[in-house]
């Protein structure tokens, strides 16, 4: 498609391909000696430039080739399994780490689509834990949002449901696309993003926002940003919480947790 053999991978190839099509990315290197390639740059690509086909499909071709060098090439015992060792001094913040007994992925970070190669011994089960809505739930509190409280207080109440509702102005489904992007909006919105990088978040996802349909309203960015800017409307206190962290942190060098 772009005239020559293509190494995705190539940081050469993708420059010159960016001569080849006219494309000039406003991120460099670090040394800003030449134009970035990394991922964000491409998926900017993938929805911003007139060659967006040709990054997207750049992009599967990475996603790809990573699955099946960093997930798939697993290495495993005479048994037949595949085996971990777990860290005791893998992480600073206390969270699980591990790394393969021999070759192979730490298994925190498995993608979804390389979980079927895994499998339980006959007579075991695979269990998950997980705290509904954790972190959603401690900037509730943490921010003395009243709408989110009074949300989190009555267990019948849907967080994402109820946003989507409210920014879209129509009911929407409780398993469906715009609930799944209200959700991603949410925690985005907590973390103080942008609408550029809400769609890369979105497209990590598998969330074409094109899909969501918002009246008077067509591009992505637009569309990014108006689901953003609906939550922060509904919940002014979010933005005035992230304002005095940053005022803590400017001011002290030092945050203190709930801990």
């Amino acid at each position: 498609e772009v005239g020559f053999q293509c190494n995705v991978r190539s940081s050469d190839d993708i420059r010159h391909l960016y001569t080849q099509l006219g494309v000039k990315p406003t991120k460099r290197t670090k040394k800003k000696a030449a134009l970035s390639t990394d991922e964000d740059t491409l998926r900017g690509l993938a929805y911003n430039s007139p060659h967006a086909g040709t990054f997207q499909q750049i992009l599967d071709i990475r996603e790809r080739r990573t699955l099946i060098s960093g997930f798939l090439g697993l290495e495993t015992n005479s048994e037949g399994r595949y085996a971990a060792n777990y860290l005791i001094h893998g992480t600073d913040s206390g969270r699980l780490s591990s790394r393969a007994a021999r070759k192979g992925p730490q298994l925190q970070n498995i993608p979804y689509i390389a979980r079927k190669v895994f499998n339980v011994p006959p007579e075991h089960i695979f269990i998950q834990g997980d705290l509904r809505r954790a972190e959603a739930m401690y900037v509730a509190y943490d921010s003395e949002d009243p709408g989110l409280i009074n949300i989190f207080n009555d267990p019948t109440r849907d967080l994402y449901k109820e946003n989507a509702e409210f920014a879209l102005g129509h009911p929407v489904e409780k398993k469906s696309i715009e609930r799944e992007t209200f959700k991603r909006a949410i925690h985005a919105s907590h973390y103080g993003m942008g609408p550029k990088k809400f769609l890369i978040i979105l497209r990590l996802q598998e969330i074409d926002i094109n899909d969501i349909s918002i009246r008077g309203i067509s591009t992505p960015f637009k569309k990014a940003e108006y689901i953003l800017e609906s939550y922060h409307n509904l919940h002014s206190n979010i933005r005035h919480w992230q304002e005095e962290i940053r005022r803590t942190i400017k001011a002290t060098r030092t945050l203190h947790d709930a801990f």
